[in-house]
């Protein structure tokens, strides 16, 4: 077995040049540690870029999410906050016409569609959301007193026209439409 400690052989001399050196190397990997940059660098782009990235995408989503109704020719009644893949809805689609049988364009869609609910018109509990009689025709309450949601709530359709649901302001966004912009 050797013996390190009383080993004779020789060992280079701890001079003075040689603990400049010694010296030299450790600060050298010290100031090396000290120029961590890059971590800072990456730390601000993890944070910075994702956060730019959603404000896009908040603000995209709030162009989305928030429409004018660019087609007044048309209003869609909702029975029921439903819509299927293909636009279709429990409920009607009205427009107004004019005396000389002229299409105009609907101003107060939640006047319309509140008419069309007190004429019974529309009835949740039906498939379609419109109540017929035997002979396949619309019911329509002569006396018009049938209830109205309240509140019933303007969105707008893919196609820029205006549907009235029954609920609140939240409604839009649960059923899959646009919110209708205020003018």
């Amino acid at each position: 077995m050797t013996d390190y400690l009383n080993d004779e052989r020789d060992f280079a001399p701890f001079d003075e040049a040689r603990g400049d050196a010694i010296r030299t190397a450790l600060m050298a990997h010290v100031a090396e540690g000290a120029k961590k940059p890059a971590r800072k660098r990456r730390r601000i782009i993890t944070i910075v870029v994702p956060s730019v990235l959603l404000a896009i995408a908040v603000t995209g989503a709030t162009l989305w999410l928030v429409k004018p109704v660019t087609d007044q020719g048309a209003v869609h009644c909702f029975a029921r906050a439903e819509i299927d893949w293909f636009g279709g809805f429990p409920g009607a689609t009205v427009s107004a016409a004019a005396p000389n049988a002229e299409q105009v364009p609907v101003d107060d869609a939640i006047a319309l569609c509140t008419q069309v609910w007190k004429d019974g018109l529309l009835d949740p509990e039906v498939a379609d959301g419109t109540p017929q009689g035997p002979d396949g025709r619309p019911i329509v309450n002569e006396r018009r007193d049938s209830p109205v949601p309240d509140p019933l709530t303007v969105c707008v359709m893919r196609d820029g026209t205006a549907a009235v649901l029954p609920g609140p302001a939240t409604i839009c966004s649960r059923a899959g439409l646009a919110s209708r912009q205020e003018r």
